[in-house]
This record gives structure tokens, sequence and C-alpha cells, in this order.
């Protein structure tokens, strides 16, 4: 009766320790399974890799657009009628003349060219060059040449619609030049319509307007190249822009705003280029050298929209969870990446965040479009002038439940402001 009782009791025993193991492996695949859903959701939101971005192929380049920030930024309104994109042209190369249902401002990133558009009833025609900034106005139709024989051409473009047609996507592309392929805006129209707008029969019109079968970047023959474009002879009907806003500014030719040993940052706004000034709107371009990183930081009024050109790196940004209790916050949660060159990310303003350069084998480039520029502020949560330092520290002591002296020595340790010392590739990452 007793060995029955004490197996009936080991029995109820391993039992118990095996439904206390199946829950808590479980619970243990549950919250993997959420905190995976959760990190998914939010990257979503914050984080636009190149290689989810749509391509436009063209005989003589591409066309990439970014996903949708209507679509995909849902917690950052104030982007939902802004645009991404670039343009990627081969070496003698020409994007057929066409206009667009929306402003931009294009940064020329790498090769050289020109860009021609029409405004005020004339025509415009400038060089392009790395570094150069520029704005075509909404509706100008213009067009672009890469004169360079060898080097591709690199343009990066942010685009804003204040009236999107449809919400996922923010303008709409009219084609002045083209044929069958890009048609162009000739074609909704009736022949007979078109004919008396030229003055001329209706077999001219339908030859001429179904040449082009090549798409929306062409390349150039030798002889267009050499006779046609270089050099350029400006006639009665083109001719510079004298208007200041016409003319472009070059971002890396500008002072620096602020550098150290860990790098440097240049900034400009409405001062610099007046169309900035339209849409409150400032550009950055930020080196971080290897093994270095943007200090912890959020802006008051700023939503970053960036970049990186070159290089490759680590992007944190904290965002408050969500919580059902009585807390005013249950909890941050991080939304992190390792980023290379032509992926983009947003930062909405408030949210605190870090860029971090690990590696040891070149630096990390990044151009950022600041939209809502005017009287932000930017707060740094770790080195020399950060938040902590400049509280009472009698205050932050009591707030952090810590000793004056014990919280000072942290505070107080980073000697380095801005851009300091980051952690190293080969220390690997945390899963705090």
């Amino acid at each position: 009766m007793i060995m029955a009782f004490r197996k009936f009791s080991l029995l109820c025993l391993v039992v118990f320790l095996s439904l206390v193991v199946s829950v808590i492996q479980c619970n243990a695949i549950r919250h993997d399974r959420s905190y995976s859903e959760e990190g998914e959701e939010g990257e979503n939101q914050f984080i636009f890799k190149r290689e989810n971005w749509k391509i436009i192929d063209a005989e003589a380049g591409h066309i990439r657009v970014a996903p949708s920030f209507r679509e995909n930024a849902r917690s950052a309104p104030q982007l939902h009628s802004f645009e991404v994109n670039s343009f990627e042209m081969d070496p003698n190369s020409l994007m057929l003349p066409r206009y667009i249902t929306a402003s931009w401002y294009m940064y020329a990133y790498e090769g050289k060219g020109r860009i021609g558009w029409v405004h005020n009833q004339k025509s415009i025609e400038q060089d392009i060059e790395a570094g150069q900034v520029y704005y075509v106005p909404k509706g100008a139709p213009f067009y672009v040449i890469n004169t360079d024989k060898n080097q591709s051409l690199h343009l990066i473009n942010l685009m804003h619609n204040e009236n999107p047609g449809s919400p996922d996507r923010h303008h709409e592309s009219y084609y002045v030049g083209g044929g069958q392929d890009p048609p162009t805006v000739f074609s909704g129209f009736r022949r007979e319509t078109l004919a008396a707008g030229f003055g001329i029969g209706i077999r001219e019109v339908e030859k001429v307007l179904s040449k082009q079968v090549r798409g929306s970047i062409v390349s150039l023959n030798k002889e267009q190249t050499n006779y046609q474009f270089l050099p350029w002879p400006w006639s009665s009907k083109k001719h510079e822009g004298s208007e200041e806003e016409e003319k472009p500014f070059n971002l890396q030719k500008k002072k620096l705003v602020f550098s150290n040993d860990h790098g440097d940052y240049i900034k400009a706004d409405g001062e610099s280029f007046r169309p900035l000034e339209r849409l409150d709107m400032a550009m950055g371009l930020t080196t971080i050298k290897e093994e270095s990183m943007l200090a912890l930081h959020w802006s008051s009024r700023t939503t970053a929209v960036s970049m990186i050109l070159k290089g490759r790196g680590r992007v944190e940004i904290v965002t408050p969870g969500r919580s059902e209790s009585k807390r005013e916050v249950e909890s941050y949660k991080r939304v992190e990446a390792e980023l290379t060159a032509g992926d983009l990310w947003v930062v909405p303003a408030g949210l605190p965040n870090a860029e971090i350069n690990p590696y040891s084998d070149q630096p990390l480039v990044i151009l950022t479009f600041h939209i809502n520029n005017e009287d932000n502020e930017f707060y740094y949560l770790t080195g020399q002038h950060s938040v902590a330092s400049l509280i009472k520290d009698e205050v932050m002591a009591i707030s952090m439940n810590e000793k004056q002296q014990a919280l000072e020595k942290v505070i107080d340790a980073q000697k380095d402001e801005m851009f300091l010392r980051g952690p190293k590739e080969d220390e690997g990452w945390s899963i705090v």
C-alpha cells in the first residue's frame, strides 16, 4: 500500500513538473513571437532599405522609388505629403523631358551633367556637380543629361505634393518627350486636335509621336554628345536664370557647423537656399568616422529623413511601448537596423535615436532632409552639454535614486560632444 502511494506521488510529481516545463516553453515561444512581430512592425515604420524600393528600368538607367511614407510611416504624419526617389543614369544619357505634380529638391550625389527646366516662360539650364542642391517648382517641365563619358550620374530627390492624387503615390509624371515608351501627354488627345494645335497634317503627327520605344532614360550616340550637348551654346531662347532661387548651392562646400576627431556636420537652411524656406526645411551632411557614433539625441520639432551615401552603420530609434495599465509609460521599445549605402530611415520629432559606425574600414556619410526646421533644438542624452549634465545634480540624483557623487562620475565621464567614440564591430550587439 505504501509502495503504491509512493509510486502515485512520484507520478504526480513528474506530471506536475512536465506541465510546468510546458507552460514555461509556451510562454517563452509566445514572448519571442510577440517581440518579433512588434520589431518588424516598428522597423517598417522607420526603416526603408534599398532592396525594398520600387525600380523603374529604362535603356540607360533606372529610377528607384522609396516605399510610401503615407502607407508605412504612420507615426510620422508630417511626412505623408513627401516622397523620396533617386535617378541613376548611365554615362552619355538623357532623361526625357517631363513634368511632375510635385515640387522637388534634388541632391547630386555623384557624377556630373546638366539639368534644364522651364520656369516663368523661359528655359533654365545649369551644370550638375556632386554636392549641388537644386529646386524645381511643381509642374515645371525638366530634363537631365549625363554629359560624362565614363561616370554614372546619381541624383537623390525629395518630392513634396500637398494634394496627392492617390494614397500610394504622391505625384504623377507627364512626359512631354517620348513616343510609345514612355507615352507622351500628346497621346491622350485626338489626332485631329493635335494636328490643328501644331498646324500640320495628321500623318506627320502620327509619325513624330510613335518613334520613341527606349524608356524614360535613353543613351546618346557620339554625334549627339559631341555636337548637341558639349559645349552648350546659349541661344536667345535658352539662357541661365537670373532669379536667386534658381541658383543651386553646394552642400559639400558649406562651412562645417561642428567637427571633432569622431565626425563632421554640415547644415544648410533657407538662408543658404531660399527654396528650403518655403517648406521650413534644412539639409544636413553628417560624417561619422570609423568606430565612432553620433551621440544619443532627439529633436524638438524636426522630423528627419536620412539616407546613407557611403559606408555602413547601425541606427537605433527608441519609441514608447503601448500598455493598458495605469502607468504613464509602461516601457520603451528599440527599433534598430544595420544599414548600408542607399538605405533610408525616418525619425519623427521627439524620438531618441543614435547613429553608429562600429567599423574600422571607412567613414559613414549620411544625407538628411530636416522637415520643420524653424525653432528646432537638438537635445543630447550623452556627451558634454547633455541634458543630464545641465539639469541640477541634486534633481538627477533623486530622479535616478542614486548618490549624487556616483551619478556625477557617470554623467561627467564623457568629454566629447555630439560625435563620440562608439562601440566597435567586434564588441557585438547586445539584446538588452
